[in-house]
């Protein structure tokens, strides 16, 4: 039985969007950052992406007060490899599904 093709990770509608939505909301990739580098020197070496993006939604929405502001869930793999990117020495902090991307 041949596997099923997958389209490539950052090539999906969903990267498109992600990819907008960084440019124009730079204050939740530093949040996120600064929050999982927290927990790195917490001594955590995994932790959950989705945990961190929570607590940025929360941070932000207290310091913005903006009640129309959302972070959509499908950009916490996009954000997790991110963090990948920006920090190899942590690269196995979370852990995404598809490794080669």
């Amino acid at each position: 039985m041949n596997a099923i093709a997958q389209p490539d990770f950052f090539t999906t509608d969903n990267y498109a969007k992600w990819e907008s939505f960084h440019h124009e909301n730079p204050q939740v990739w530093q949040e996120f950052e600064q929050r999982a580098l927290e927990m790195i020197q917490a001594g955590r070496k995994h932790y959950s992406a989705r945990a961190i993006l929570e607590v940025a939604r929360w941070s932000i929405h207290l310091q913005t007060n903006d009640q129309e502001f959302k972070i959509n869930n499908n950009h916490i793999p996009y954000y997790a490899k991110l963090f990948r990117e920006v920090h190899p020495n942590h690269a196995e902090f979370f852990r995404t599904r598809d490794k080669n991307n």
